[in-house]
């Protein structure tokens, strides 16, 4: 039977109950087997046991025999006995109703040996739409993934017609509209501008690129933001020696960019640009300067026409350019608003605290004082955490993921915490990926030597989507790792995880 969210309380109340007395209707299977306890023919579906056999120290056990504690032997034996709780069994409602389980991953794109990396997601309703490089021989197109219902099923396809091709992001503007922006040479196929797709059908169909930038130098990390028909999208412009900071914006659906504007003028340099448009329309673009000390804002209240002199949110104290194997570590801030109070959070890399770490701080005037830098990683270990990436819900929870390596310090995993009170407190960090991954660069001739330069993450109040590069498969493959946020109720899930008939007055209580 399929899964269905529940909305009502009372449905899910009285589908609880209703669950229930069905159930204690029915023949009650022990765990060792047989129907009722009076029967022990092996532990879920393994053959019997024989009647007796030895344990660790030396002791036979007669099967169906009980311990001192009740406990049906030789299932003692099997499994270590844990010790049992005074008075009734605390209850613990099963993670398949609760629907708040560990991320299921799904690896898209090809399955062709060759690289992908540089991951961006974005997703509107249960319309969820996925950007990676994805390297070919000789080159790399634009691998773009698509599922309409809410990541349970994908289909993707690649974009190219450039001779170089990188750096994907991907953002909704809501109401079916759909934007897709990436590096890619111009017609001569010397010189490295913005292109942007655009599509009025929730991906279904796209246009044809669109130039963003025109000049004769190398644009680089372009990122985007959307909300109808007005798209931001800010780059490094390395028309400046140290690169700064630029952003267009497009008022007509991604049709045409105009109001090109250099923003950098305080700060000596900046890449790593991260757009955000508020709730009210106001433009915001964030970056780290070109020798990582400080991170800056610049404001737009007249949808681009002028903005604001850059300011300073937080010094900051850079990573190592490398880590081990060898890839290299770009220190790119994300930042997202909280729609229900405007309050805007960045998050990004920094050793301020002893080392590599994800820190957070929060504005809620407009990005004119900023909150103390507060550590979202929880972990011990003294082992970097790098590549955050931040998304913000329609109730204001903020999300983060990133890459972890806590474990021993030279594998990663993919980690994931929310936070529900504008960045001043984090949760217990939750790992998505289920095992580390040892970073693997590309054995392609001609590409960086790195893993990706960020991960990617988008949130609906029913789901969480991250994205990321894994080597697990011993080459760099795109995962995306699913979360329920809502309750989820399956028949079958529950049978399999309550056996047992519990009292209905215990659970009512319970229920969401």
């Amino acid at each position: 039977m399929a899964g269905y969210i529940l909305k009502s309380h009372w449905t899910k109340k009285l589908l609880v109950v209703s669950l229930f007395l069905g159930l204690a209707a029915c023949p009650r299977q022990s765990r060792s087997g047989g129907l009722d306890g009076n029967e022990v023919s092996g532990a879920f579906g393994q053959p019997p046991l024989p009647p007796s056999l030895i344990a660790p120290n030396g002791q036979r056990i007669k099967s169906n025999s009980r311990d001192a504690l009740g406990y049906v032997l030789p299932l003692d034996v099997l499994r270590p006995k844990t010790p049992r709780p005074e008075g009734p069994a605390p209850l613990i409602l099963p993670t398949a109703y609760l629907g708040f389980g560990p991320f299921v991953e799904e690896r898209l794109g090809l399955d062709d040996g060759h690289t992908q990396n540089e991951t961006a997601i974005d997703a509107n309703g249960d319309i969820v739409i996925a950007g990676w490089n994805q390297a070919k021989t000789g080159g790399i197109d634009m691998g773009v993934a698509r599922s309409t219902n809410a990541g349970g099923n994908w289909t993707w396809t690649q974009f190219s017609g450039h001779n170089v091709m990188s750096d994907p992001v991907v953002a909704s503007g809501g109401n079916g509209k759909w934007y897709y922006a990436y590096l890619g040479t111009d017609l001569s196929g010397s010189d490295v501008e913005i292109y942007a797709l655009h599509s009025d059908d929730d991906g279904a169909t796209w246009s044809a690129p669109v130039r963003v930038t025109q000049n004769t130098t190398i644009d680089d990390k372009p990122y985007m933001a959307a909300q109808g028909d007005t798209v931001l999208i800010a780059w490094a412009d390395f028309s400046f020696s140290p690169a700064k900071v630029a952003a267009a914006v497009s008022l007509n659906g991604g049709s045409s960019f105009i109001r090109h504007t250099v923003l950098a003028d305080n700060s000596p340099g900046g890449n790593g640009a991260s757009p955000v448009i508020g709730p009210d329309g106001r433009l915001y673009v964030f970056w780290r300067d070109s020798f990582q000390q400080f991170l800056w804002v610049a404001d737009s209240q007249n949808e681009g026409q002028t903005w604001s002199t850059d300011r300073q949110v937080t010094a900051m104290m850079p990573l190592p350019s490398m880590f081990p194997p060898g890839f290299r570590i770009v220190n790119l801030p994300s930042a997202a608003i909280n729609p229900q109070n405007q309050t805007l959070c960045v998050i990004w890399n920094d050793q301020a605290m002893g080392d590599p770490d994800i820190l957070s701080v929060s504005s809620s005037d407009g990005g004119f004082t900023w909150t103390k830098p507060v550590r979202v990683n929880d972990d011990i270990s003294g082992q970097p955490q790098f590549f955050p990436w931040i998304d913000v819900d329609s109730e204001g929870t903020f999300h983060a993921i990133w890459y972890d390596m806590r474990g021993n310090g030279s594998d990663i995993d993919v980690y994931y915490a929310n936070s529900q009170d504008d960045g001043a407190t984090w949760s217990s960090n939750e790992r998505i990926t289920p095992a580390a991954f040892t970073p693997i660069l590309p054995w392609e001739s001609g590409l960086a030597s790195f893993i990706g330069d960020y991960n990617g993450l988008a949130v609906t109040d029913q789901k969480v989507f991250a994205f990321y590069q894994d080597s697990r498969r011993g080459e760099q493959d795109v995962y995306v790792a699913v979360k329920n946020r809502q309750p989820v109720f399956t028949y079958p899930e529950v049978l399999a995880l309550w056996p047992d008939p519990v009292n209905i007055l215990t659970i009512l209580p319970l229920l969401p």
